[in-house]
This record gives structure tokens, C-alpha cells and sequence, in this order.
């Protein structure tokens, strides 16, 4: 869907052009020959967002320690980080310096997701803005789900990876890696508004949105994927494998 004007881009090519201040690169049509990725990172925390998806995002070393899984097939491209209901079908995508956008219109629901990485913190912020643009109301579902390593692939880490639901985040580490032990990562969903629900679910690592919006509503949250160092135990009570 090109939700851009054309005419409004520099040296369009059928896929994408430069808006007029030459700062954001549009892709209109991402079904390009090959993926075209945005890499923003600071001194320790990293993602790669692709336009057909989120690659993977790591922490200190973008090979020893991927936080979540990256795909070198292209053809069966299996993002380590998944949106459904958003970031989906029908988007267009924009590249700036140090931050993406997402901008879809599916179900007559306007859908923005702003996406960045702070310059000193070990985190990545996931902005989003739903808007319904139609007369009636309209129900929506977004699941954000994950493909956790916490070390170098995940065949070699799935085994020890553990996750919980723990004050309002949900937190998955791997207690085995001989480098990043103590560490742990997480997502939080973070609103100022409450005309939706969320539930995170441990076994297949997901967060899940869902809400409804009468005309002209507007529903406004973050998704947050951290990471922090510390050096505490998790008792087997408070977690689950995840299989």
C-alpha cells in the first residue's frame, strides 16, 4: 500500500525515494529484491529492522550475545522478533537516522509504530499509535512475540533458557552462558491510556494487545525490550522453561 504521495519523494524507483529534506528514506514497496535494513545501535545495545521484519537485537557483541534469534535464510526469512496485526501486511517503511517507522492502514485502523534505540541506555522502544479513521468501532489484536538465544545461536542455548512474568515484565536469562550469566532482558508494556488489555504468555514468549476503538479514538503504548546486569537468583518456583 503506498500511503506516501509519490511525487512528494526523491529519486523514487518503484520501491522507495528520499523525502525532500533527505534525512528518511520511504520504502512504499517492500517487496524488494533483496532486504533493505536500518542498524541502529549504541556502544552496547543493538537491532536490525528489516522491511520484511525485525532481524534480531543484541547486546555488547551483535555475534556472542544475541538476545533474540537472527535468520540468514531469506527465502524462509524466520524473524527473531515478530509483530502480528501490525508491521504485518500493506506497510510502508521509513528510515531515518537512528530510528524506523512503520506507517499501515489495515481495517480502517490508522497504525504508527516508532522505533529507536536511546543513546545511552541498553534498550529499544517500540512506540505505537492506533486510530481508528472509520465511523464504527473497530476491535484490535496485537501479538509481539520473540525467539529468545541469550548467547551465540539458539540451538546451543534454548535448553537453558528460563522465563517468568515478574512485576509487570516478563523476564527471560540464560543462568548457563559463561559471559552473560547476569544478565537478564525483558519486555514491558508501558501506556498512559487503558482502552485495551495485555497478557504476556511464558511459553511461547508473546506479548498479546487487545482493545477496541470507537471513531476517532486514539490508543497510544510502548513496547520495551531491555536488558540489565544483576546478579540475582531465580527461584525454580518463579519460572518456566521455555520449550
Amino acid at each position: 500500500m503506498i500511503i506516501d504521495e509519490i511525487k512528494d519523494l526523491i529519486a523514487y524507483n518503484s520501491y522507495g525515494g528520499f523525502n525532500q529534506s533527505g534525512n528518511e528514506y520511504h520504502i512504499l514497496n517492500t517487496s524488494t529484491p533483496l532486504p533493505w535494513c536500518n542498524v541502529m545501535a549504541n556502544e552496547n545495545f543493538g537491532t536490525i529492522i528489516s522491511n520484511y521484519g525485525t532481524v534480531y537485537t543484541y547486546y555488547k557483541n551483535s555475534r556472542e550475545f544475541k538476545i533474540t534469534e537472527w535468520c540468514n535464510d531469506w527465502i524462509t526469512f524466520t524473524p527473531g522478533e515478530k509483530f502480528t496485526g501490525i508491521f504485518e501486511r500493506d506497510y510502508n517503511v521509513i528510515y531515518g537516522f537512528g530510528y524506523t517507522k512503520i506507517v499501515e492502514e489495515t481495517d480502517d485502523i490508522r497504525k504508527n509504530m516508532d522505533i529507536f534505540i536511546p543513546v545511552h541506555d541498553n534498550l529499544k522502544v517500540q512506540n505505537i499509535t492506533l486510530e481508528n479513521i472509520y465511523g464504527d468501532e473497530k476491535e484490535f489484536e496485537i501479538e509481539y512475540s520473540l525467539i529468545p538465544v541469550l548467547g551465540v545461536a539458539k540451538e546451543a542455548n534454548s535448553d537453558y533458557i528460563l522465563c517468568r512474568e515478574y512485576d509487570g515484565v516478563m523476564e527471560f536469562k540464560n543462568p548457563y552462558s559463561l559471559e552473560f550469566s547476569n544478565c537478564t532482558a525483558f519486555i514491558k508494556l508501558v501506556s498512559g491510556t487503558d482502552n485495551f488489555s495485555y497478557t504476556y504468555n511464558e511459553t511461547n514468549y508473546s506479548l498479546k494487545i487487545k482493545g477496541k476503538l470507537k471513531s476517532g479514538e486514539i490508543a497510544k503504548f510502548a513496547i520495551i525490550l531491555r536488558l540489565y546486569r544483576v546478579c540475582r537468583y531465580w527461584y525454580k518456583r518463579d519460572y518456566r522453561k521455555i520449550q
